[in-house]
């Protein structure tokens, strides 16, 4: 579970839950990422799945802010993309679509 803990620290519902403790824990028997082990779970015709669907889909805060910086990250690029932030917020929308 600790190794499952530190994926989606770094990877968000794309870590992967495999090994056979965690595939029994979580009720599945072959590998899959977190994010698809959720969708099982939701349920089908719920109206309240936006927020969940937009980070399984895009990922979540953390996951849009990493890859919106980018691999070189510099004080420039860590302001424009927090100067992006802010513009959604102001504009009521979600930061990263």
């Amino acid at each position: 579970m600790r190794q499952l803990l530190n994926a989606t620290i770094s990877s968000g519902v794309d870590a992967a839950l495999e090994g056979e403790d965690v595939l029994r824990a979580f009720g599945v028997r072959s590998s899959l990422s977190v994010g698809a082990w959720i969708r099982q779970q939701l349920p089908v015709n719920a109206n309240w799945t936006g927020g969940v669907d937009l980070i399984l889909s895009e990922g979540n805060l953390a996951q849009r802010l990493k890859r919106a910086v980018g691999e070189r990250i510099t004080s420039e690029k860590l302001q424009d993309v927090y100067r992006s932030v802010q513009r959604s917020l102001i504009k009521n929308q979600v930061f990263g679509l």
